[in-house]
């Protein structure tokens, strides 16, 4: 059996659309009050295959049109991002105070906690996230089948542009994560940065996470970093140890909803006063593959 598989492009243009008011080279969320990040929409088709799909708005997002595969975007006017931190181990979302002195976990994920500022003509987010169902269709072969996120074939396409201040080289599009979430599966993507820059806030004082077993083949780690996992051979079976894996459908359990959360991780070295603002294309590619009998 051929693995099957689905192309999400064009998840939305991420733009940090003005620069911090000062300068400074601290990278801890040192943003959250000046530099916010618009996005238009997140789109999706499909390609193919006995792997399909079906998308739905969540905390921050809506549907554009009506449909079962419509395109997500912010809600809102103008709506936009700023940086945040997100635990995956707990699934709770930080946010700095004003000097970036102290953090506060949000631990109810609605619109009102996760809005950082509103007014009548914007508004702006510490995360915002949406969900895709995904379906597999059985044939004659009803051995479980993993479903993966292909780390190596998904990008991020940044456009830079020097921050107003041009004072700082950083470019803030590598701080930009998705956190995809299955059942008690979830792994942290940073396309554009390697895992010795990847860290997460664990305390209300402190930022001292670090991500287990990055792109790891052998371990469902918890990061898929600028490297990522290589795909298995065509005839491979696949795993539910490897660091990509999001769960696993069987004859009697078709369907697997995956959770994202994107945001702009604020303790990634490249969140900075005066760095550039930078908008981002992101394309995501998942697959499907069975289980070896």
């Amino acid at each position: 059996m051929k693995k099957s598989k689905i192309i999400i492009p064009a998840l939305g243009m991420l733009i940090l659309s003005t620069a911090a008011s000062v300068t400074g080279t601290v990278a801890w969320f040192t943003t959250v009050s000046t530099a916010q990040a618009n996005i238009t929409s997140f789109a999706v088709r499909k390609l193919g295959g006995d792997l399909d799909y079906t998308v739905s708005a969540g905390t921050g997002t809506e549907k554009a049109t009506d449909t079962a595969k419509a395109t997500i975007q912010l809600t809102g006017t103008s709506p936009a991002l700023c940086d945040a931190s997100y635990n995956h181990s707990t699934g709770k979302v930080w946010k700095a105070n004003s000097n970036a002195s102290a953090f506060t976990a949000i631990d109810s994920e609605s619109l009102a906690n996760w809005t950082a500022a509103s007014n009548a003509s914007s508004i702006t987010y510490y995360a915002v996230s949406w969900s895709y169902t995904f379906s597999y269709s059985f044939g004659g072969d009803t051995n479980p089948v993993n479903l993966y996120f292909n780390s190596i074939s998904s990008s991020v396409t940044p456009t830079l542009t020097l921050a107003a201040s041009g004072t700082q080289t950083e470019q803030t599009y590598k701080g930009f994560r998705i956190a995809f979430i299955c059942g008690d599966r979830t792994v942290v993507w940073a396309k554009s940065q390697t895992s010795a820059n990847c860290h997460y806030v664990t305390a209300t004082n402190a930022a001292a996470g670090t991500y287990s077993n990055v792109d790891s083949s052998s371990a469902a780690g918890d990061l898929l970093d600028s490297t990522g996992v290589t795909i298995v051979a065509e005839n491979g079976s696949g795993s539910v140890a490897r660091a990509d894996y999001l769960g696993q459908f069987t004859s009697s359990s078709t369907s697997l909803t995956v959770k994202c959360i994107a945001w702009f991780e604020g303790t990634d070295p490249n969140i900075v006063n005066g760095a550039e603002m930078d908008s981002v294309a992101a394309v995501l590619d998942f697959y499907a593959r069975p289980l070896a009998a």
